[in-house]
């Protein structure tokens, strides 16, 4: 830590430690007496047992001495979650505090410091809570402390899907909805990894109770156990986040899980929030769960959503789909899926198949669902294999359909460039370049000699 006097300064306003021993986690205290300008910083630090009982007395003289001005705090350390309440008081202290990240991973359950179950720590500057790692427990023990957070808008927890229990994501949720204020813009509840430890789900009546924030832009929750939704319980959430702009219901797991969500609770979604832009969720697909799409398709409203994200989700016949999504979400730029559908998505969202399979314009190349983006999950090679047989692209295509192709779709770009410049005789290559540069002697038998002068 020798470095330190060199960079530490009055004027250092935002300041990075990675790695830091925990032996020394006391240059906190240097850097918020030396540093009173301060506004951002960031400590990932190791830890051990005598840091666990240290590290609360170091904050506490670390906001006594400064860090006056400090903004935003990331302090990634597995220490803070064994006894919460005493780092969050010393945190507390910090009037200027808006943004507040926390490693919650605890490095053993078993020397964990009951919370009291009166502990109130006030954070009424709080604009923004990240806490990363852990799991559901360790995100309540961490909110159960709190209270007076009426400035805050966001709350991300990005948590270990390996100790994941719907039981504890229940309490969470009844935890949640007691702490934080009705203003809230966004919850981001998701794992970091897409490995679980297996199907369950928790009851919607839970769920239900995240329905009281009204102004929520984003909602996020990506868990293994969300529970199981269906077309009721999706017009039910419309109308408790009419303000919405980003939804997330896809949970990232090894196994398939079935949805009672179909095009008609899509539908009902876009309708009652307006604002939407981004929806990530699990949809049922097939003809047979959608037979009244199909004779009398529901309203698809003027909508702004252009991300949509359908994970696994089942479909059995990719020209059905294709004629609702593309209905509904005429804005999509990027579309998401996983790999087990992989060859029914790739049909789908890059082909808009009205009535069979067509051929391509440059017109419908440009301007149809052709234009989206599409990002397949572990299965990179299969535009190569699966979507040239189905364009016809080695048949009677006109150039200027060649040349939308190319500028279009960036899986196509190589393909259609090969079968634009397949019958372009170097001659015409040639003919680009200034005429100055060129003599052209043409003889009896038509043939063309090219030269290209050097003196220019």
């Amino acid at each position: 830590m020798a470095f330190l006097p060199l960079v530490l300064g009055p004027r250092l306003i935002e300041l990075e430690l990675e790695d830091l021993p925990a032996k020394y986690l006391h240059s906190l205290i240097t850097i918020s007496r030396v540093c009173p300008s301060l506004q951002s910083l960031l400590a990932t630090a190791q830890s051990d047992g005598e840091c666990d009982t240290i590290l609360p007395t170091i904050l506490s003289d670390a906001v006594s001495l400064g860090f006056h001005r400090l903004k935003t705090l990331h302090l990634l350390t597995p220490s803070f979650v064994h006894d919460p309440s005493r780092h969050l008081v010393a945190l507390s202290r910090m009037q200027s505090l808006e943004e507040l990240g926390l490693f919650i991973l605890p490095i053993s359950s078993e020397n964990l410091v009951a919370v009291p179950s009166q502990t109130s720590i006030p954070f009424p500057s709080l604009r923004s809570l990240f806490l990363e790692a852990g799991g559901p427990r360790e995100v309540t023990r961490t909110m159960s402390c709190l209270c007076d957070l009426e400035n805050m808008t966001v709350l991300t927890a990005n948590m270990d899907p390996d100790i994941e229990n719907s039981d504890d994501v229940s309490d969470l949720i009844r935890v949640l909805a007691g702490v934080l204020p009705q203003n809230m813009r966004s919850i981001d509840i998701r794992h970091y990894s897409t490995e679980g430890p297996g199907p369950f789900c928790m009851s919607i009546i839970g769920f239900q109770r995240l329905y009281r924030f009204k102004a929520l832009r984003e909602l996020r929750f990506d868990l293994v156990s969300f529970p199981q939704m269906e077309d009721a319980a999706i017009e039910e959430l419309a109308h408790a986040f009419p303000h919405l702009e980003q939804l997330s219901l896809c949970p990232k797991a090894p196994y398939f899980r079935p949805s009672n969500v179909t095009f008609a609770g899509l539908s009902t979604l876009i309708h009652n929030c307006p604002q939407l832009r981004s929806v990530a969720m699990i949809v049922d697909c097939t003809v047979a769960a959608n037979v009244t799409s199909s004779s009398s398709p529901p309203p698809a409203p003027e909508n702004h959503v252009d991300r949509l994200d359908l994970g696994d989700s089942p479909i059995d016949d990719p020209e059905f789909t294709a004629q609702h999504l593309s209905r509904m979400f005429p804005r999509l730029s990027t579309i998401v899926v996983q790999a087990r559908f992989t060859i029914d998505f790739g049909l789908v969202m890059l082909f808009e198949l009205r009535s069979g399979r067509r051929r391509l314009d440059a017109d419908w190349a440009r301007h149809s669902v052709l234009s989206s983006e599409l990002t397949l999950q572990n299965n990179h090679n299969f535009l190569i294999t699966f979507i040239g047989p189905c364009i016809d692209i080695d048949q009677e295509v006109s150039e200027p359909t060649l040349a939308a192709l190319a500028t279009t779709c960036k899986v196509f770009t190589e393909p259609a460039l090969d079968e634009l410049y397949n019958d372009v005789l170097l001659s015409n290559i040639l003919r680009c370049l200034p005429d100055d540069l060129l003599d052209i002697d043409e003889d009896e038998d038509e043939e063309k000699d090219i030269i290209v002068s050097a003196e220019h």
